[in-house]
């Protein structure tokens, strides 16, 4: 209790501003087009598609975006075409760059970078052909959910954690709450309930309400992604355990915070800095990617949010990183 108590106390710090340390040649972007490859349209990876087509813009570039609708083939065929079109760059995102190993190889051999962002770790070694990446932690997220059910539940935690077992930040999430939790407490359990990520509106209710009726221990359920809540909850309602399970969550997306806010919904989460700051982090080491320059280490940071410190408006849950636009561009004019 007490190592979790803490990781939780550390998890819910306000988090700092991450910039650009370098300027970009702008000149040397102009008219070009990038490619995004999105794995799956849920309302966190739409809105960072918008902050990467808001950077792309203000540097004067293009963006085509192809929707994979969690496809594997999907994913493959559009990273494919943006090869053929002759893409200045190459965005994947949540796309694991294992699924499209064959178009990375030529993409590599045609000279155009390919930078990954929700995919796997921070330090992950590049793929073939991999320029950089754009990642958070997400094990360690995953863990700081553990950490944070283990503290609510005063280590008297039945944990189900749904994932989808194509998306490698899903396998990553699960791996590190079931991975802390089985650390710290050996007498919680956690399992895995996995759904497939193209039919995640009707896999994710009903898996949740059959481990519910299956394992009546069960009292937390961490579905990984914030776009799945609004399928759990009914779940939970169904099955007549409103009062006794709890639904964790990860992302920080805008309608589930306020939903928090008022009661309902999940009752805690590990959040992301405001989506379209996480693209135009993306566009930024794209650029950098096209203009040959060094990467840049763009680890996304979360910070643990709920009752504690929810706060009554979004602006307060990522204080510096208002109007994060403005010191996009002025870094990369070079003004200070």
């Amino acid at each position: 209790m007490t190592d979790a108590k803490a990781k939780v106390d550390a998890a819910r710090a306000v988090v700092d501003l991450k910039a650009p340390p370098r300027p970009l040649a702008l000149d040397k972007l102009s008219g070009k087009k990038v490619w995004v490859i999105n794995a799956v349209d849920t309302p966190l990876l739409l809105e960072i598609v918008d902050g990467f087509k808001a950077g792309a813009k203000a540097a004067g570039m293009e963006v085509q975006v192809v929707s994979a609708k969690g496809s594997a083939s999907r994913m493959v065929q559009g990273t494919a075409e943006a090869v053929a079109q002759k893409a200045a760059g190459i965005m994947l995102l949540a796309t694991d760059p294992r699924l499209v190993s064959g178009p990375l190889q030529k993409a590599k051999a045609a000279g155009i970078p390919v930078v990954d962002s929700l995919v796997g770790g921070p330090d992950a070694p590049n793929d073939e052909g991999q320029f950089a990446h754009v990642e958070a932690d997400m094990k360690s997220s995953g863990g700081v959910v553990g950490d944070w059910i283990l503290a609510d539940s005063n280590c008297n935690a039945h944990v189900a954690v749904m994932a989808s077992t194509v998306l490698s930040v899903h396998r990553l999430l699960t791996a590190g709450s079931t991975g802390e939790i089985k650390r710290l407490c050996p007498s919680c359990t956690a399992e895995e309930v996995p759904f497939d990520s193209t039919k995640m509106a009707t896999d994710l209710g009903s898996n949740s309400l059959n481990v519910l009726r299956r394992n009546p221990k069960i009292n937390y359920l961490f579905p990984v992604l914030d776009a799945g809540v609004q399928f759990v909850v009914p779940a939970v309602q169904q099955a007549g355990k409103a009062d006794s399970v709890k639904v964790v969550s990860h992302d920080g997306v805008n309608t589930n915070i306020e939903n928090m806010r008022k009661g309902v919904g999940q009752v805690a989460d590990v959040a992301f800095p405001p989506a379209k700051w996480i693209g135009w982090a993306e566009f930024d080491q794209t650029a950098r990617g096209i203009l040959k320059e060094e990467p840049v280490d763009w680890t996304i940071p979360t910070r643990l949010i709920d009752k504690t410190n929810v706060g009554t408006d979004d602006a307060q849950l990522f204080p510096a990183y208002q109007g994060f636009e403005e010191k996009f561009t002025a870094a990369w004019k070079g003004a200070s």
